[in-house]
C-alpha cells in the first residue's frame, strides 16, 4: 500500500507520514484498535478524514497547506459522529464482534457524543464558510444534519 502512495505521490519523501501512519491503522486495526472501545470510535475519523483528506491533497499538489486539514476535521468529525451511533434496542457485547463505542458505553452516552460530534460537523461547515474558507454553497452540506436529530432521538 506504501508503494501505491509512492507512485501516485511522485515523490516518496512527503507521502511517507500519511502513508506510514495509514499502515499502522490498518495493520493494527483487527488485533488492538478494535478491542478498544475509544479507538473503535475515533479510528474511522483518522482514516476517513485526515489521512484520505490530507494524502489526496498531497498527492494533487505535492505539498500541504492547512485548508485540507481543516476539511479533514469535518470529515473527522462525521465519520466518528457515525461511529458513535446509538443502536436502538441493542444491548450488550456482541461475542464475536468488536466493542463498538454504544455496545461498551451504553446508548444513552453515545447518543450525546453522536450528537455532540453531529454539531461539530455543523460548525466546521459554518465556521469554514464565515472565514471564506468553503464556497457559500458548501452550506448544502448542512441540509441532511436535521435527520441526524432522529438518530439522536431514538434511543
Amino acid at each position: 500500500m506504501l508503494a501505491i502512495g509512492f507512485s501516485l505521490s511522485g515523490t516518496a519523501d512527503g507521502i511517507i507520514p500519511i502513508g506510514a501512519a495509514g499502515l499502522v491503522l490498518i495493520t493494527t486495526y483487527t488485533g488492538w484498535i478494535n478491542t478498544r472501545p475509544l479507538l473503535c470510535l475515533i479510528s474511522p475519523g483518522l482514516g476517513f478524514g485526515f489521512l484520505m483528506v490530507g494524502g489526496t491533497y498531497f498527492v494533487l499538489a505535492g505539498t500541504y497547506a492547512p485548508l485540507p486539514w481543516i476539511v479533514a476535521t469535518y470529515r473527522f468529525s462525521w465519520s466518528t459522529s457515525l461511529a458513535a451511533e446509538p443502536i436502538p434496542g441493542y444491548s450488550g457485547r456482541h461475542p464475536r464482534g468488536p466493542p463498538a463505542f454504544p455496545i461498551a458505553y451504553g446508548t444513552q452516552y453515545s447518543s450525546w457524543l453522536y450528537a455532540g460530534f453531529a454539531l461539530a460537523t455543523v460548525a466546521v461547515i459554518t465556521l469554514c464558510v464565515m472565514m471564506n474558507y468553503f464556497p457559500t454553497l458548501s452550506l448544502i452540506a448542512l441540509l441532511p444534519m436535521p435527520l441526524a436529530y432522529f438518530a439522536w432521538s431514538a434511543q
